[in-house]
């Protein structure tokens, strides 16, 4: 039983409204596109090139969402979502942290560990440009190199 009437709807932004669905459209065509390329959302990519003009924070919200570097507008081109899909080492790299901090998290939630508890991790991959930023959203005190992933409380 609810006791207070529902509220009625203010003043409504039209323009945000529309851009929003705009941004809602790219992101599927992005998501799209990713799949038919290969590509998973984790993996970084450099730049999307948009015929859609958008504000500076849905410039922002559509880097986020479709995980990309840049967003260029190009008021020229025929396509509205074009993905720049090459793959450099230093993007294949952030892709593999990225999955790496993934698959340490869920060990560590499998061992019921607590977000303040520290790991001690061996990882199967070398990515030493990304040691310190898997150490802090991991918990990890130290990184090991080894033949296969294992977490175990510090």
């Amino acid at each position: 039983m609810h006791l207070g009437s529902y509220p009625e709807a203010q003043d409504q932004d039209l323009t945000l409204e529309e851009a929003m669905l705009m941004v809602q459209n790219l992101v599927e065509k992005g998501h799209a596109a990713r799949k038919a390329a290969g590509i998973r959302l984790r993996q970084p990519l450099a730049s999307l090139t948009t015929s859609a003009d958008l504000s500076p924070d849905l410039h922002a919200l559509l880097m986020d969402e479709l995980n990309v570097k840049q967003v260029i507008f190009d008021k020229q081109s025929n396509s509205p979502l074009t993905l720049d899909t090459t793959l450099t080492p230093a993007l294949v790299s952030e892709g593999q942290a990225r999955d790496l901090i993934r698959a340490l998290q869920a060990e560590r939630k499998k061992l019921g560990l607590a977000p303040t508890d520290q790991i001690i991790a061996t990882i199967p991959v070398s990515l030493p440009d990304w040691t310190a930023e898997i150490q802090k959203k991991t918990g990890a005190t130290s990184l090991t190199a080894g033949t296969t992933l294992s977490v175990q409380k510090a």
